[in-house]
């Protein structure tokens, strides 16, 4: 029997006013010599968290990975703490299992996964002779407790012509 199969996932990500909430689970074979789980965030490939999780019951995981090392123990929910305004460009989810308490041995990442911090597109643009229509979207993990978001019009030398 060969055992290299592992398994994760992440349910839900979510930018807190005290840090990054994440829930999900994580399992694998490897587990049985690296039995310390880790949830990390990295912004611009700096850590700027690493809390070791506790693994809770997940029937689910384990009815479809029943194959898989403490699958039936997969689950976690985690805050990991940090100043989400300080969170600037991509900031990246690693999942790991280690064989050391600090993470940095012998370990096996299960997910590593990039989100931008700050993003938004305009889905449409109008120029009328007096007007201007846009739509689109804006999100941005610095404004965790920022209630206020603007529209800055400028013209092509960077003047302000209107601020909505």
């Amino acid at each position: 029997m060969t055992l290299n199969q592992q398994g994760a996932w992440l349910d839900s990500v979510k930018m807190t006013t005290n840090g990054l909430q994440v829930a999900g689970w994580m399992a694998s074979n490897r587990a049985i010599n690296q039995p310390y789980a880790f949830v990390i965030v990295l912004n611009n490939w700096r850590e700027v968290g690493r809390p070791r999780l506790n693994l809770v019951a997940r029937p689910d995981v384990a009815q479809q990975l029943g194959q898989v090392y403490n699958s039936q123990h997969s689950g976690f929910t985690q805050l990991v703490e940090f100043n989400p305004a300080a969170i600037t460009g991509t900031m990246q989810v690693i999942l790991r299992f280690a064989a050391d308490q600090g993470g940095n041995r012998k370990y096996t990442d299960l997910l590593n996964k990039q989100y931008q911090s700050n993003d938004g597109a305009f889905d449409r643009i109008e120029v009328g002779s007096q007007t201007i229509y846009v739509s689109g979207w804006h999100a941005s993990d610095q404004s965790a407790n920022k209630p206020y978001q603007w529209l800055i019009f400028v013209d092509s030398q960077g003047h302000e012509l209107y601020r909505q």
